[in-house]
């Protein structure tokens, strides 16, 4: 979470407010019951007065409006299969967010039902939210960004997602996720004839430790309700949990994630359902103290939490890279096991890869870059072995580069088969590789930590 002190790109939110609106044509491959918002609030105290509607459009429209048997209405009904529904949290329509002390709160909206239950290829969800004047509702400020070396924003991965998955030539289509805004309210009464302008581009510029450039949606993400009753997995790391260097980088279902949910966790003969709660460029201690977040938000809970004991961010700059932060990783993953039980979650440690650009020797010939000068990994790694034992998910021997000192993958400059393109993030084959083993054993370690970790 990234607080801001400025209006963002986009210019200041209207003192009668603005309405945002987007749509979500899901990958569904099973019936869907409902649907949450997630939503943030990045001030130091509650907040409240935005409003949001929600409904499904079975005909995809480019107003983005809900379809009655077929033919749009822009109208509130009750029922998002007819019109807009009102969402509310804990039953308040004024979307009341609660903030932890450092501003970082975070609410799951109450579920929306459908009934009857929405069927894959039963078009897509849209959603209206009317964010008053920042004087009223300051968490209209949140994150996003666009490309800064490839890494994505959730709004923009969450584009490319549906783009991707719907097959779409170009992004100018009206079936993919898109944001803009009407400076009036469009949601207390939706039939008012109201003229959109798509939200603008945030700058190029924004990476994971800015606080400067910002975009006033507030949606932060959504989650079903489906029709099956599975453990729930939550996957939380940095960058290659993301899948960074994967394909096109589509946010959450790229990287060994991604590879879990299309053989584990989708169809009828799913096993588990998978989130993917990795973030770029967070060291362990951010990326744990963002899930603590998203889990206090959720009152349900899930079943398991899959930590990544190791992460490159942090552990590059020539001042960190000692046995002291290798030592400060596994007081982190002490503190995640300890978070993950607090909070009801089977604790699953995970080791995808110690690769680290900082840590290779450069005083070699170009192909000696795949060569790991030091052991602080591997001091790591076998540290988790003895203590988990089978409750590890080590799926790092798979891409294991035999001539470095600790965990290296092969980066295929001394013509071994290439995982990585630049000696730190696993490439598609990389991913692929690792993602089949973590298929594999994934099964056996949830089985053998649910063992160890049950409860009376």
């Amino acid at each position: 979470m990234l607080h801001a002190d400025t209006e963002p790109d986009e210019g200041a939110i209207p003192a009668d407010g603005r309405t945002y609106r987007g749509s979500i044509k899901p990958l569904n491959q099973e019936s869907v019951a409902g649907v949450q918002f997630l939503l943030g609030n990045l001030t130091t105290h509650q907040v409240r007065g935005a409003k949001m509607l929600m409904g499904i459009a079975s005909v995809v429209n480019s107003d983005q409006v809900p379809t009655n048997s077929g033919v749009t209405n822009n109208a509130i009904t009750g029922n998002p299969h007819t019109g807009w529904v009102q969402v509310k949290i804990d039953g308040a329509a004024d979307l009341p967010v609660d903030a932890d002390p450092d501003g970082t709160g975070l609410a799951w909206t109450d579920l929306i039902a459908f009934s009857p239950t929405f069927m894959p290829g039963d078009g897509e969800i849209v959603w209206r939210l009317w964010v008053p004047n920042r004087a009223t509702a300051p968490y209209a400020h949140t994150f996003s960004s666009n490309l800064l070396f490839g890494e994505l924003s959730a709004l923009r991965g969450l584009a490319m997602f549906h783009v991707d998955v719907l097959q779409l030539i170009t992004y100018q289509n009206d079936s993919w996720m898109y944001y803009g805004y009407a400076n009036s309210d469009a949601v207390t009464n939706p039939a008012v004839a109201t003229t959109w302008t798509t939200t603008p581009t945030p700058p190029n510029h924004f990476d994971a430790y800015s606080k400067s450039y910002v975009t006033a949606t507030p949606v932060l993400g959504y989650r079903w309700k489906a029709t099956r009753n599975l453990p729930v997995i939550e996957f939380v790391g940095d960058s290659i949990a993301v899948g960074y260097g994967d394909h096109e980088q589509i946010v959450s279902v790229d990287g060994v994630p991604g590879r879990m949910i299309r053989a584990l966790g989708s169809g009828t003969n799913a096993q588990f359902t998978f989130n993917n709660f990795g973030q770029s460029g967070y060291t362990p201690e951010q990326y744990l103290a963002r899930w603590k977040g998203l889990a206090y938000a959720d009152l349900t809970g899930a079943t398991a939490m899959v930590y990544s004991i190791y992460s490159p961010n942090g552990f590059a700059d020539g001042v960190h890279t000692t046995q002291a932060r290798i030592d400060e990783m596994k007081q982190a993953c002490l503190a995640a096991e300890q978070a993950a039980h607090d909070l009801g979650r089977i604790f699953i440690p995970m080791f995808i890869t110690g690769t680290n650009m900082n840590l290779l020797n450069p005083n070699t010939a170009r192909d000696g870059w795949s060569h790991d000068s030091t052991d602080l990994v591997k001091n790591l790694l076998d540290w988790a072995k003895t203590r988990y034992g089978n409750q590890l998910l080590d799926i790092h021997d798979v891409v294991q580069d035999s001539k470095t000192k600790g965990p290296a993958m092969q980066n295929g400059m001394t013509g071994t088969p290439s995982y990585t393109d630049d000696q730190t993030h696993p490439n598609t084959l990389g991913y692929d590789t690792l993602g089949a083993r973590a298929v594999a054993l994934f099964p056996t370690v949830y089985a053998n930590a649910r063992a160890a970790q049950a409860r009376p």
